[in-house]
Order: C-alpha cells, then sequence, then structure tokens
C-alpha cells in the first residue's frame, strides 16, 4: 500500500499493522495462500502462473507535477432474503448508494428464475442466482452441505 511518509515512524503503525497481516495471508503464515499451495504439492515456480497481485494505480497532474496515487478496490455483498444480490464496493448507506457524494459502483441482480426452497420453515420461492450464491458461499465457508444452509431462518441452521 502507499502511505506518503515513512513507514518506520509511529503515525505508520496502523500501516504496519496492515502489512503485517498482508504478508502473513499472502505469503508468510502457515496458512497463507502461499504456504497452502505448498502443502497441496505446488511448487514456487508454479505458483506465479496461478496467483498474482496487483495495485491499480492512477496518474494525473497537479500543477504540472505529476501525482501518483494507490486505488484500493473493497467490495460488500448483500443477500437479500435469497431474492436480490447487492454486489460491489457501495456501503450500505445514502453516503454511497444515492450517488453524490461516493465514488462507488455496484450492481443489483433481481434473477426471474424461481428456486422452490424454505425460509422460516415455510415453502418459499427464492430466486435462483441469489439463492446459490448464498448457499455456495455457506457450503464453501462453513464446510456444510445443502440441507444445513438451504433455509437460513431454521432452528438447525443456527
Amino acid at each position: 500500500p502507499g502511505f506518503p511518509g515513512d513507514i518506520s515512524k509511529s503515525e505508520a503503525a496502523i500501516m504496519r499493522y496492515q502489512l503485517y497481516w498482508e504478508y502473513n495471508t499472502i505469503c508468510r503464515g502457515r496458512g497463507s495462500i502461499y504456504a497452502t499451495l505448498r502443502q497441496a504439492g505446488m511448487r514456487d515456480e508454479e505458483i506465479g502462473s496461478f496467483v498474482s497481485f496487483y495495485g491499480l494505480r492512477n496518474h494525473a497532474k497537479l500543477w504540472d507535477t505529476p501525482v501518483t496515487e494507490l486505488i484500493y478496490v473493497h467490495s460488500k455483498l448483500l443477500i437479500v432474503d435469497d431474492r436480490t444480490v447487492l454486489m460491489g464496493s457501495a456501503n450500505i448507506n445514502d453516503r454511497s448508494l444515492n450517488g453524490g457524494r461516493d465514488s462507488e459502483i455496484c450492481v443489483v441482480v433481481e434473477d426471474k428464475k424461481v428456486e422452490i426452497s424454505k425460509m422460516a420453515q415455510q415453502p418459499y420461492e427464492a430466486r435462483t442466482f441469489a439463492f446459490k450464491l448464498r448457499t455456495d458461499i455457506f457450503k464453501e465457508h462453513l464446510g456444510c452441505n445443502l440441507e444445513d444452509v438451504r433455509d437460513p431462518l431454521s432452528d438447525t441452521f443456527w
């Protein structure tokens, strides 16, 4: 990440903390992306063929002086009632969603295809995209099967 000062100074403590966790996640920690790939048998020279990290940077001139800064991408995902999906960088507030203040982008997906499911132990017409996205994410992150995550309001889910 870009930092407009000396990273060894006390004002940069948060930046050092952020860098610590980024490096542990990417390549230094026992559970890092690189360590996980090595444990799966991938050689270091192969890892670069599948994993890349990029930083977006913009360039401009300010009073005839070249300036540059990093562009950070942060994203959010909101799945509403297994029917509507909101994906993008917009925060879920007026500041981002009204369009007049923050420079955010998002997309709303409202699928018309119906997936018969359950909500609060009752038959429910979910939308296929939202339902599949939610259940796939839950199955992947929680290690569950479809029936464990089908009804997000059931007692067995919680």
